[in-house]
């Protein structure tokens, strides 16, 4: 679990990545809130002029965390192996774990019929847009064990470990998006 001070850094960015396709589309932020009240981390208020979409909106966030994710990729794939494991101690973290752990989060209760940011985007779930969410996300995995082994070198875990952990840490936000 996220200490309280991370998790409200998660969701301030979260909710930053509403606003941010909000201010993109010409609307105004009414109301943005990163603290935990009732059954939700934060929220954003806002209004879009017309012909703004809403949908771009609920995106906002995720297309973030994608930037966050190939950023991070990118910078690891590009240094030294020494400046690597340096730089790795920070960046998978809040670049690679933080980001892909909020897609989950929002993508196990859509897949169980929650109308969040995810069903904004792509509607109910179905078999097919489940099927794409999952091969989204297992494929954002395979990609987080190319750059931890990068990253880590010789302290990596083992492709077993990281699938155990990998596994271990999707049961615990599916629990925890079910409470």
């Amino acid at each position: 679990m996220l200490p309280l001070w991370a998790l409200t850094v998660a969701t301030f960015l979260h909710e930053f990545g509403h606003a941010a396709f909000v201010w993109l589309q010409g609307g105004v932020v009414h109301d943005l809130s990163f603290a935990p009240e009732q059954a939700r981390l934060g929220h954003i208020s806002y209004t879009l002029p017309e012909g703004g979409r809403d949908w771009l909106v609920s995106l906002g966030p995720f297309l973030f965390w994608l930037g966050c994710l190939l950023a991070a990729s990118t910078a690891i794939f590009q240094f030294s192996k020494g400046q690597a494991e340096t730089m790795t101690r920070g960046l998978y973290v809040w670049l690679f774990v933080v980001p892909l752990g909020d897609i989950v989060w929002h993508a196990l209760p859509w897949m169980h019929g929650a109308e969040n940011d995810v069903f904004n985007v792509l509607g109910p779930a179905n078999i097919g847009t489940v099927l794409g969410v999952w091969t989204v996300i297992v494929s954002l995995l395979m990609l987080g064990f190319a750059v931890m082994r990068r990253g880590y070198g010789s302290r990596s875990l083992s492709p077993t470990a990281y699938t155990l952990l990998a596994l271990v840490a999707l049961a615990g936000v599916a629990i925890s998006t079910s409470l």
